[in-house]
C-alpha cells in the first residue's frame, strides 16, 4: 500500500506474470446479469491455462487493438472459475477500472 497526497491508502501492483498466453472477451449485458454483477462497467472474461498464479486480488492489463488504436485496458479480477485446477482452462471474471 501506498498513500496518496492525502494520505489515504491506495492499492498497488507489482508485475508478477507477463506474456500469458490468453483469450480475452468482452461480456455481453446479458451473460453479466446472469451472473449477478448488474453494473453500468464493462465485465470482461478471461481464458488461461490453469496453474496460473492468479488470485482475486489481481489485476489484469492488456493492450486492446480491437478498435483500431491500441488502448490499455486495466481489470480488477472478481472471480476465478476452477480454481482447484479441475479442468485444462481456467476463466477469470474481470470488470473494467475507470
Amino acid at each position: 500500500m501506498t498513500r496518496d497526497s492525502g494520505g489515504s491508502p491506495i492499492q498497488t501492483f507489482n508485475a508478477s506474470l507477463s506474456s500469458v498466453p490468453a483469450r480475452i472477451q468482452q461480456v455481453s449485458a446479458s451473460e453479466a446479469l446472469r451472473y449477478g454483477r448488474e453494473s453500468n462497467r464493462r465485465m470482461w472474461k478471461i481464458f488461461v491455462a490453469t496453474g496460473q498464479d492468479i488470485v482475486e486480488e489481481d489485476q489484469v492489463t492488456f493492450v486492446d487493438s480491437t478498435t483500431g488504436s491500441d488502448v490499455t485496458r486495466t481489470l480488477q479480477i472478481n472471480e476465478i472459475r476452477n480454481p482447484q485446477q479441475a479442468g485444462v482452462i481456467m476463466a477469470v471474471m474481470c470488470e473494467e477500472s475507470d
